[in-house]
């Protein structure tokens, strides 16, 4: 079968939606598929001939934004209280209105993508939605019949429970979902943002995918220091980690916070940056660690923190990472926190750990659960 995959990230990009598409399309390719990447950004440090060699995927780069030299890190820049405010409002007044370059990069997709070579299946990932849009625009005049057409989802647009938007982008969202044959979601728990936008018996539940046999793992330390981690991203609206800096002041416990984020971000560092002056080398930041290289270096400690989301549609997809690593797993969010649960974390005690089966991950079910929707149509 012939499978393309258009996506905004790739290897190797640390970002969910990289680890999509790059575990998808090498398991595709494992199955002897014919199987294209088509991903819009370059990363001109990376040697993409030697990925195509290693894996038997070809690499269609479109160039069409944020071409970049440097691969993980973002330099920080300090700015003024106000600047930041003023930079803030002005971008959610961009994206409520128009999406920021929602629009301006749907168009340049579209009219870069050459679908000549009939594909068995498309899939289109999103975030960001502009890939869907692009696509849809595409179909609505270059529609192949023997192909299959499948939106992938990570995040909902107009329903985003992060980002307001104005109402007219429902509208688009559905003409958008209207083009595809599939919409495919990480969780059951995402369906209700796609309601009305598509028929219900055509979203499917497609979880991320990972390939659980190459992952190495460490052991835990023996210590007398309890060590914890997280990793991923800090937001100050949706997952600001401020209420444990504030308990972590409190504590007479001989401790060590690993904390692992993707990049640099000016007001998050700021933040880490007031509680590292007072906690000292308690608190132990790194940023853009490979994923290989962070679940192992996740494996060694004592036991994980995961900041919920205060959305109800969204899974973050580190979860999966953790539950890989084989380690206890305290989740919460600022307002769900207690003190008290944390603490018997900081004592051992992991009675309460969170539970996720790492094995409906494996990318060969995944793998599969979208030639199954290829099959399902012949």
């Amino acid at each position: 079968m012939k499978i393309l995959i258009l996506t905004a990230h790739f290897n190797p990009e640390i970002h969910p939606r990289a680890f999509r598409a790059d575990e998808l399309a090498r398991e595709f390719s494992s199955k002897n598929h014919d199987v294209t990447v088509m991903t819009l950004r370059t990363i001109t440090s990376f040697d993409y001939a030697e990925h195509e060699r290693i894996t038997g995927i070809k690499i269609i780069r479109l160039n069409l934004y944020n071409r970049q030299n440097v691969l993980y890190k973002k330099k920080y820049i300090s700015s003024s209280r106000l600047s930041l405010f003023v930079k803030r409002k002005l971008r959610f007044v961009i994206e409520y209105l128009i999406g920021g370059r929602l629009f301006i990069n749907s168009i340049k997709i579209k009219n870069a993508l050459d679908l000549n070579n009939r594909y068995d299946m498309v899939i289109a990932l999103s975030t960001p939605f502009m890939n869907l849009l692009g696509l849809a625009l595409f179909i609505r005049k270059n529609k192949h019949p023997n192909t299959l057409y499948v939106a992938d989802s990570g995040d909902p647009f107009y329903r985003s429970q992060q980002i307001k938007r104005a109402f007219y982008f429902y509208f688009i969202e559905k003409y958008v979902y209207q083009k595809f044959d599939y919409l495919s979601v990480p969780a059951k728990a995402s369906m209700s943002a796609y309601t009305g936008l598509i028929e219900d018996y055509k979203i499917k539940i497609i979880p991320q995918g990972f390939n659980l046999e190459k992952v190495k793992l460490n052991k835990p330390s023996e210590h007398g220091k309890i060590i914890f981690a997280y990793s991923g991203v800090f937001y100050l609206d949706i997952r600001n980690p401020e209420f444990l800096f504030k308990t972590l002041l409190k504590l007479d416990v001989d401790f060590r916070f690993d904390i692992y984020l993707r990049e640099r971000d000016a007001s998050v560092s700021k933040l880490i940056k007031t509680y590292q002056d007072k906690l000292g080398d308690k608190l132990n930041i790194k940023y853009g660690l490979k994923r290989e290289d962070l679940i192992y270096e996740l494996s060694s400690v004592d036991f994980l923190i995961n900041i919920e989301n205060k959305t109800t549609n969204q899974i973050p997809s580190k979860l999966i990472d953790y539950a890989i690593t084989r380690r206890p797993i305290y989740s919460c969010n600022s307002q769900n926190y207690n003190e008290k649960d944390f603490i018997k974390f900081l004592n051992r005690n992991y009675s309460s750990s969170k539970y996720i089966d790492a094995s409906k991950y494996d990318i060969k079910l995944i793998a599969e659960e979208f030639i199954s929707l290829l099959k399902s149509g012949e």
